[in-house]
């Protein structure tokens, strides 16, 4: 049974058109095809702001999968260009079964490109949007998954700092996976520039919003919190910024989930839990 759609939960990637006037490469235009590497291109899914994803096909056994690619007319922006690239490096170092592998990457005409897993269920955020509030226990196992790769990412020093519905992604076998490390902290990789936002505001820690170069795990443990406070109840994020909804917004939850999220979106970092293992800890109690 669908639930009722929700329409509070913030969308990072618009409709796609699948037509760009503005394209040189031939990336998007209507009839044909068009072939990178080993991928023959299907037809536009996604739109960011840095970067388009296309469906794609395998040549040789027709697998399909994911291609995010670099927009051409950002090409004289250095700084995007250079985390573009970042998060190529960075995906190719990463193997977690809850994080978007890279399959393979390129470039076209000096646009760069990188192949991942193609999600058939979309992200968690298209789960939301159509079908409204998650149920308790499968937003449990989503949050365990994604806490399983914060694990992971976090003992490699890396911050993931944008962990929201949009970039969670759910597989053919509905388990979540962690996508989109554009603005990950990474420490072999410093490119945050003083006075930038990183990040998505309603999902973002206060300490995050201020200097996002002193984004901590504790960070990422806020924004997953958020994210299992919109699945469960289909309200924006920032709602718990605010200080006289949030606890309204709170006691509206069953008290065991209630206690979790209120420690994990603490707006207080030292309030929060120490690690990712302990918020695992607690929330398998639930599951």
């Amino acid at each position: 049974m669908r639930g009722t759609p929700c329409r509070e939960v913030d969308t990072l990637v618009g409709d796609p058109t699948g037509q760009d006037p503005g394209d040189r490469i031939g990336l998007c235009r209507a009839g044909g095809s068009v072939e990178l590497g080993p991928f023959v291109l299907d037809d536009v899914i996604g739109e960011g702001t840095t970067a388009r994803v296309f469906r794609a096909r395998r040549s040789g056994d027709g697998e399909v999968v994911a291609i995010k690619m670099f927009r051409e007319e950002l090409l004289s922006q250095r700084e995007l260009l250079s985390r573009f690239e970042a998060e190529v490096t960075l995906l190719t170092r990463l193997d977690h079964p809850h994080i978007l592998p890279c399959l393979a990457r390129g470039d076209r005409q000096g646009v760069p490109w990188f192949a991942t897993s193609y999600a058939p269920r979309g992200s968690l955020a298209d789960r939301i949007l159509e079908e409204g509030a998650v149920p308790m226990s499968q937003m449990i196992d989503y949050g365990m998954e994604l806490l399983d790769a914060l694990v992971y990412l976090h003992h490699l020093g890396i911050v993931h700092r944008d962990v929201k519905p949009e970039n969670v992604l759910l597989d053919a076998s509905d388990v979540a996976i962690l996508a989109d490390f554009g603005i990950a902290k990474d420490p072999d990789h410093r490119s945050t520039q003083i006075g930038t936002v990183m990040g998505t505001p309603s999902f973002m820690a206060p300490e995050q919003y201020e200097d996002p170069r002193i984004a901590t795990p504790a960070s990422d443990l806020f924004a997953l919190g958020t994210t299992l406070f919109v699945g469960l109840t289909c309200r924006s994020g920032m709602i718990l910024l605010v200080e006289h909804l949030r606890g309204e917004a709170l006691a509206a939850l069953p008290l065991d989930i209630r206690r979790i999220l209120e420690r994990a979106t603490s707006p207080r970092e030292g309030d929060r839990y120490r690690c990712a293992e302990e918020m695992a800890d607690a929330l398998a109690c639930l599951a």
